[in-house]
């Protein structure tokens, strides 16, 4: 019985990894919308001028991103493997084939979660036999 409890337990971790990265890899990561309007001379001069937000009470400055032709919000990264745009942008997973961001990073963060406790108990378990 213990095996089969065992057993269960590892397949329950298993799948709900398998689920965390599924919703990981299909959920939108934060795109933030290219400008597609913008011309060269536009892009131009916008590149030159120098926006600031407040953050917490801090003025920081705001980047323009060359590619997307917008003034990136705070956080936001490029990713050149997407070529877009990403807010909080955390990395480009190349096994998953899209960025991790706002808006998916939960779903990443709780995969890791789950596997590291799978890989804990299969450990842990194999070690006591």
């Amino acid at each position: 019985w213990l095996g089969l409890a065992v057993c269960g337990c590892e397949l329950t971790l298993w799948a709900a990894a398998m689920a965390a990265l599924a919703l990981a890899a299909t959920t939108d990561p934060g795109v933030v919308p290219r400008n597609e309007l913008c011309d060269d001379a536009e892009a131009a001069s916008c590149a030159a001028e120098m926006r600031y937000t407040s953050l917490h009470g801090v003025a920081m400055p705001i980047k323009w991103c060359h590619a997307c032709r917008i003034f990136r919000p705070p956080r936001a990264a490029h990713c050149t493997d997407c070529g877009v745009c990403i807010r909080d942008f955390d990395h480009h997973c190349p096994w998953m084939g899209q960025c991790v961001g706002k808006r998916n990073y939960r779903y990443f963060y709780a995969f890791c979660v789950l596997v590291s406790l799978l890989c804990a108990h299969t450990a842990w378990w194999s070690g006591r036999r």
